[in-house]
């Protein structure tokens, strides 16, 4: 074959960057579509739980009750499981519309409402951000986050992918100044508190600080609109989970009503260090200690005036770390602090460079080698510690 004959062996610069940026946006969406098909025909379990708990909401139950839950469940699926509701009310209420579908139909719409999520959540950080970023390397970023992040939450149908979301909204309609919309999505923030307390804490500490109270009365506000329209809704709602064994899915596996199978294995700190060997009392006293050093460099970036994206990324970071509850489908919430973290890399020399790389490196492999879903506790240590090597005086990425 001669030269001339070889494809694309006349393509200008330009052309080939086209042809880059083509492949680059094809095999991303080629990977959302696989991850789609994937959690449809061969995994899910979580959506049902959300299913049949907005199920027996529509027909005037008490989805906090899992005895009335658990039938739901069986019928839908040929199983109960471990599928207990621990979502405030607006959840389900807000889920109504799918559970008037066919379970299969209403887990597709799902799946797909949770790509639209991702994609649009990723959109809004890089406006948050300021960060112009086009062409094969936004598309290579995204290949890369959906891969760490994203592929889990889809995998098990959970809601990190619009807690991320949600987060990512908030942070643009504060960049803007709609102080209004960033009350109502911070205030959203809280449908899942084990994963978005400290962060949900923290954001409306720094707009309190920097004098936005708008943004306060509209989160507390929203709250409260949500808490009186759930109460109307289903009086006495709040009664259920005050009840001694309410939360024992938590901490185990169940099989319906009261049916401990198994002890749950979660993501956090104390699974992960007895997962290592290290439980008892002085996993305790590791706990505790870890928790003070965390307070600690949330209030060292307070008292510097750090920028709203670096608290939020730091704060959803240290709340992983510190959180009694959070499984590894719970980490999209990291993809704003990785982004900050790439926005701060592509403008870092030297050594923080080299060792940001290098522990890039390790959480990249974590989905390689973890075993027990403890393992994947070695994520937010990671983003955090990147966060503390690359912050710089006032919380904006070095060299910029």
């Amino acid at each position: 074959m001669s030269r001339r004959a070889l494809p694309f062996i006349r393509l200008t610069p330009e052309a080939w960057l086209r042809l880059l940026n083509f492949a680059s946006l094809t095999t991303f969406l080629v990977l959302l579509a696989g991850m789609v098909w994937a959690a449809f025909s061969i995994y899910g379990v979580d959506f049902r739980g959300y299913y049949a708990a907005a199920k027996v909401l529509l027909d005037g139950g008490n989805p906090y009750d899992y005895h009335q839950v658990a039938p739901v469940l069986f019928e839908i699926s040929g199983w109960v499981g471990n599928n207990p509701y621990y979502y405030p009310p607006w959840f389900a209420m807000a889920l109504t519309p799918l559970a008037s579908l066919p379970i299969q139909g209403a887990r597709m719409v799902w799946l797909i409402i949770n790509v639209l999520l991702l994609w649009a959540g990723m959109h809004l950080s890089l406006a948050a951000l300021e960060w112009e970023m086009r062409g094969w390397r936004r598309w290579l970023t995204y290949i890369s986050l959906a891969y760490l992040l994203a592929w889990v939450c889809l995998r098990f149908e959970q809601t990190g992918l619009l807690l991320f979301f949600l987060l990512s909204l908030t942070l643009w309609a504060l960049r803007r100044n709609n102080h209004i919309l960033a009350g109502i999505a911070l205030a959203l923030l809280l449908t899942k508190p084990p994963v978005t307390l400290l962060v949900f804490g923290i954001l409306l500490l720094a707009n309190w600080q920097q004098g936005n109270r708008r943004v306060i009365i509209c989160t507390l506000g929203c709250l409260a609109i949500l808490l009186v329209i759930s109460t109307l809704v289903l009086p006495g709602w709040f009664l259920e989970p005050l009840k001694r064994d309410f939360g024992l899915g938590l901490a185990h596996e169940l099989d319906g009503p009261g049916v401990i199978v198994a002890r749950r294995i979660n993501s956090t700190f104390l699974d992960w260090s007895a997962a290592l060997g290290f439980e008892g009392n002085p996993a305790k006293v590791a706990y505790a200690s870890l928790a003070v050093l965390c307070a600690v460099l949330l209030w060292r970036a307070f008292r510097r005036g750090d920028e709203m994206n670096y608290l939020a990324s730091l704060s959803s970071a240290l709340g992983l770390v510190v959180t009694p509850y959070a499984l590894q489908y719970d980490y999209p919430i990291l993809v704003f602090p990785l982004l900050w973290i790439y926005k701060a890399l592509a403008q870092t020399q030297g050594w923080r460079r080299l060792l940001s790389i290098a522990i890039l490196g390790v959480i990249f492999s974590v989905l390689l080698w973890e075993r027990p879903m403890s393992d994947a506790y070695w994520i937010p240590m990671g983003v955090s510690l990147l966060l503390i090597v690359l912050e710089s005086e006032d919380g904006k990425p070095l060299g910029r």
